[in-house]
């Protein structure tokens, strides 16, 4: 794994192709819809189910829009 600087520099690089490129943002990540949020882009937040969106993305209800993930996986 790259050094702590390293890796800082990664997730800049990241935040500002987000920042630069980014007009909606389709997510099942935390870390990655609240960075996206806080620079207003759009984001839909997947949820397994709906406790998950209930308890671990509570505290964006009203901020995210979400959908639950199982709508959205293949049926085969």
């Amino acid at each position: 794994m790259a050094n702590e600087k390293e890796f800082y520099e990664q997730i800049k690089a990241l935040l500002k192709r987000y920042e630069n490129e980014a007009k909606l943002v389709i997510a099942i990540a935390l870390h990655c819809a609240s960075p996206c949020t806080a620079m207003g882009i759009p984001v839909v937040l997947l949820a397994d189910n709906y406790n998950e969106q209930k308890t671990r993305f509570g505290a964006l209800k009203g901020i995210e829009k979400f959908i639950p993930y199982k709508i959205c996986k293949s049926k085969k």
